[in-house]
C-alpha cells in the first residue's frame, strides 16, 4: 500500500496550491470545470483505489462513515431532486472526491507504518510555506488585503486553509511532551504565528486562538490546565496572539458591514449587501435549496430592489461571468444555506461536529480542535474549496483513527 501514502503525501503537498485550469465546452453554455492539482492527485488517488479493491486488497465498505453517507445524499437531493444542472453535477463529483476518495485516501495510509507522520510534515511544510509567502506580500510587497492569499487566491482561502491547519499542527508539534524534531516543531511556530498576523478579520483570528488553545490544552497529558508547564505554554500562546493581532493590518477591518466610498459616504460592504440576498435566498426556498453549484446563477436576483449589486451580480445570467469565481470560493454558511437549503447544512453541522466528537473519543484533541474552529470560521470564509477541501478530507480520517503509539528509537 506503499502507493497509497505516495499518492496522500502529494495529496497534502498540493493542498495549498490553487491553481486551476479551465476547461471549457462549447456544447453546454458557461459548463467549464475547473481543474486544480488536487483534483488531478485525488482522481489518480480513485483510480488506484479502484483496482485495490477489485484485487480485494481494500476493504472500501469498512471504511465508509454514516457522515459521509449523509452528506452525499443531502448534496445528491439539492442536484437530481431540485435543479439537475452541470455546475451541480460538478460540485457533487467534488465532495465524492474530498469526502469520499480522499478520506479512504488518508484512513488508509495513516495505517501503514510511518504513513501518518510522512503526511503530516508534509501537510505542515505547504501550510508553513503558504503562511511566510503570505506574510512577505503583506509585510513586504504592500499588498492589498484580500490579495494576500500566499499560495491560494486570496485571504479568504488562506483564512480557510489555516483554520484546518493550524490547531491540528500546534497541537501535533508544539504541545508539552510532543516528540518531534526541532525543525517540525520550529515550523509549526512559525507557521501559528504568521496565521496571527495574516488573520483575514477578527472571527477567524478568535476562531484560531481558540483552535489553538483547544489542541495545546487537550494534548497536556497532565490535564486540561494541569501543570506549570502546560499554563505557561497556553499564557504564551495568548501573548503571542495579542501581540501578532495588535500589529496586523487586516484583523480589524475584515468584518466591517459599512465602508467609505469614493465619495466619502459611508455605505454598505459588499458582504453585508450579500447576507442581505443570502436570506432571502434562504427565505424563498428553506428545505432544499436553490440546487447545488447554483450559488452564482441564482443570488444575484435575490438583492434587494435598490441596492447596489457588486460587480458580476446581476439578475441576467448570461451576463454572469462564471469563469472569475466559484460558489466555493464564498463562505461555507452562505453557500450550503442557500444551495442545499436546511437539509444540507444540518449534514455539513453533523459532519464537522461528529468528527470532533470522534477525534476526541480517540486521543486526537488537536484534529477535534480544527474542525470545531472550522464551524464559526465557515460564517466568513469556505472550507471546502479546491485544496482545503483535501486538509479536511485528512482531518476526518484522523478523527477516525487511534494515534500509533511512536516507535522505539533504534539502539
Amino acid at each position: 500500500m506503499q502507493i497509497l501514502v505516495f499518492i496522500a503525501g502529494l495529496a497534502a503537498l498540493v493542498s495549498c496550491l490553487q491553481v486551476s485550469y479551465r476547461l471549457d465546452f462549447a456544447a453546454v453554455e458557461k459548463s467549464g470545470l475547473s481543474i486544480s492539482p488536487a483534483d488531478v492527485v485525488l482522481l489518480a488517488a480513485a483510480a488506484v483505489l479502484a483496482v485495490l479493491v477489485l484485487k480485494r486488497k481494500v476493504a472500501v465498505t469498512r471504511l465508509v462513515p454514516g457522515w459521509a453517507v449523509v452528506s452525499l445524499i443531502a448534496a445528491s437531493l439539492a442536484v437530481f431532486l431540485v435543479n439537475p444542472s452541470t455546475p451541480g453535477i460538478k460540485e457533487l463529483i467534488q465532495l465524492v472526491e474530498m469526502l469520499l476518495v480522499g478520506y479512504i485516501l488518508f484512513r488508509t495510509a495513516v495505517n501503514e507504518g510511518r504513513g501518518e507522520s510522512l503526511v503530516s510534515d508534509l501537510l505542515l511544510a505547504a501550510a508553513a510555506v503558504t503562511s511566510i509567502v503570505a506574510l512577505y506580500q503583506l509585510l513586504v510587497k504592500g499588498a492589498a488585503p484580500f490579495e494576500t492569499g500566499g499560495l491560494l487566491e486570496n485571504r479568504n482561502h488562506l483564512a480557510a486553509y489555516l483554520v484546518l491547519t493550524v490547531p491540528w499542527a500546534a497541537g501535533r508539534y508544539l504541545a508539552p511532551g510532543s516528540r518531534v524534531p526541532v525543525g517540525a516543531r520550529a515550523g509549526a511556530a512559525l507557521l501559528v504565528l504568521s496565521a496571527f498576523l495574516v488573520s483575514a478579520n477578527v472571527l477567524i483570528s478568535l476562531a484560531l486562538l481558540m483552535g489553538v488553545l483547544i489542541a495545546i490544552a487537550g494534548r497536556n497529558s497532565a490535564g486540561l490546565v494541569s501543570g506549570a508547564f502546560g499554563r505557561l505554554s497556553l499564557a504564551a500562546v495568548v501573548l503571542v496572539w495579542i501581540a501578532a493581532t495588535s500589529l496586523s493590518p487586516n484583523v480589524w477591518g475584515g468584518l466591517a458591514t459599512f465602508r467609505t466610498d469614493v465619495t466619502g459616504t459611508m455605505r454598505p460592504s459588499a458582504r453585508a449587501k450579500r447576507l442581505q440576498a443570502d436570506i432571502i435566498a434562504v427565505e424563498d426556498k428553506p428545505v432544499f435549496g436553490v440546487g447545488l453549484g447554483r450559488y452564482q446563477y441564482e443570488i444575484g436576483a435575490c438583492y434587494p430592489t435598490g441596492c447596489d449589486k457588486p460587480d458580476g451580480m446581476t439578475d441576467n445570467v448570461a451576463a454572469y461571468d462564471l469563469k472569475s469565481d466559484e460558489p466555493g470560493s464564498q463562505a461555507l454558511w452562505e453557500v450550503i444555506p442557500v444551495e442545499g437549503g436546511l437539509v444540507l447544512t444540518a449534514a455539513w453541522m453533523i459532519l464537522l461536529v461528529s468528527g470532533a466528537v470522534s477525534a476526541f473519543r480517540n486521543g486526537r484533541p488537536e484534529v477535534a480542535a480544527s474542525l470545531l474552529a472550522a464551524v464559526p470560521a465557515g460564517l466568513v470564509v469556505p472550507v471546502f474549496a479546491r485544496g482545503i477541501g483535501v486538509v479536511l478530507a485528512f482531518l476526518l480520517a484522523l478523527s477516525d483513527e487511534k494515534p500509533r503509539p511512536p516507535e522505539p528509537n533504534p539502539a
